[in-house]
This record gives structure tokens, sequence and C-alpha cells, in this order.
């Protein structure tokens, strides 16, 4: 897979240690240093070939939904000009009469 994404990230470490110092598994000291051990480890960064092959996977996407844009405005302006400009243009002529008694 060209995209990974790390098992669990510093918010949901920081958010586990937090539960286990409140449910008393961890004392303060404990706590104080798996959380500075958590904020020491570098961040993982996307690297160049990651960026292109996001690139390339938006660009599909543009691509995708304009192509489909153009299709959508196609079929409508088949059915404008093949079946509704003609139906008011066949009943243009035909008008209504009252006839008084």
């Amino acid at each position: 897979m060209w995209w990974t994404f790390p098992s669990m990230n510093i918010t949901d470490e920081l958010e586990r240690l937090a539960r286990l110092r409140k449910d008393g598994t961890l004392s303060d000291e404990e706590f104080a240093q798996a959380k500075k051990k958590v904020l020491a480890q570098p961040i993982e960064t996307a690297t160049e070939e990651d960026n292109r092959l996001l690139a390339r996977a938006v660009n599909r996407y543009v691509w995708l939904q304009t192509l489909m844009a153009l299709v959508g405005i196609v079929i409508f302006l088949v059915f404008l000009f093949g079946v509704v400009l003609p139906m008011m243009r066949d009943n243009s002529h035909k008008t209504f009469q009252i006839q008084v008694p």
C-alpha cells in the first residue's frame, strides 16, 4: 500500500496513558515518564514519493469528477432539446376554448 498510517498516533497514545493513570494502573511519575517518551518520538512525515502518488490520485479524482459533470450536462441537453422543447413546441398552438351556453 502506498500510503501507510502509524498504528497509533500520539493523541491516541496520550489518551491511553491518561486512562491508565486515571484507573490507577500508572502512577503520576510513570505517567510523566511515558508521556515524555511518547512526545519525544519523531513525527512521521510523508516522503516525496508518497506526495507524488497522492497528487496523482487527487488528479485522477478531479478528472473523474469533471468527466462526470460533462456527461451530466450532455444528458441534460439531450433531454432538454430532444424531449422538453419539442413537447413545448407541439403544445404551443393549442388553446383553451370556453363555450358559453
